[in-house]
């Protein structure tokens, strides 16, 4: 990864190639990178998983699972905040956001958080003002304006 080290999709990406090809263990590290670099990415922790278990370390495949599966719950828990603020800005809302930050609080001290996009997806769901251009930026389609 010449032009971004340090981005872990782009490991993630070539580990799903790599396992498509049938150089597995070639797929298992760089997953284990893609996963170093961004500890909250359940997709690829899920499939890290599914190539550890293809090697038979169940109880290593069994543990990114579990991982997969606690971000996707609070993924979910996000989006139907998002979508509760949408609809109306009352008491429950700000608390399930808390909830929400207290949840991913408890994540990144399980894991180290080492770069950029989990400082940047922190510092959106803890600033008014970044959470209100996050809400813009999905209703808006994706798009900036």
């Amino acid at each position: 990864m010449e032009l971004q080290p340090e981005y872990a999709y782009r490991y993630a990406c070539r580990a799903f190639a790599k396992n498509n090809f049938g150089d597995i263990e070639g797929a298992v590290k760089d997953y284990e990178r893609a996963v170093e670099l961004d500890p909250t990415d359940a997709v690829a922790h899920n499939n890290l998983g599914l190539l550890l278990e293809q090697r038979g370390y169940q109880k290593e495949a069994n543990e990114r699972f579990e991982r997969a599966d606690n971000l996707s719950k609070q993924e979910d828990n996000l989006l139907q905040t998002i979508d509760d603020l949408e609809s109306d800005g009352s008491q429950t809302t700000m608390n399930k956001i808390e909830e929400a930050k207290a949840e991913q609080a408890n994540l990144e001290n399980q894991e180290p958080e080492n770069n950029s996009t989990s400082k940047e997806l922190k510092k959106v769901f803890t600033s008014k003002k970044q959470f209100g251009e996050f809400l813009r930026f999905l209703k808006n389609g994706f798009k900036i304006k």
